[in-house]
């Protein structure tokens, strides 16, 4: 997978719309809507991620899959109707 990075001046300038006040939900209905987790990296990055979401307590670490190798370097994410994606990429901090 091949990501571009970009900086703030690359990106087009795009005026702030508002959100109709009937399409906001309640915080207890965003929540109750599945989001799904992917982390993306060398085994010792992703084990040491799932690690510290642990001890931050947002999650349990046993609740992550057993780490895959991905098949001829290519993942195919399928997103379900409605469903956007952010993705952030950051450095490892050492230590």
């Amino acid at each position: 997978m091949t990501v571009k990075s970009f900086r703030f001046c690359d990106l087009p300038e795009v005026a702030p719309t508002a959100v109709p006040t009937e399409q906001i939900q309640p915080v207890a209905q965003v929540y109750n809507q599945p989001l799904r987790h992917i982390l993306l990296g060398s085994p010792e990055r992703v084990r040491q991620t799932i690690h510290q979401l642990h001890n931050l307590r947002y999650v349990e670490a046993l609740q992550w899959s057993r780490i895959q190798a991905i098949p001829n370097n290519q993942i195919v994410i399928t997103p379900n109707a409605g469903e956007v994606m952010s993705i952030l990429v950051r450095a490892a901090r050492g230590g």
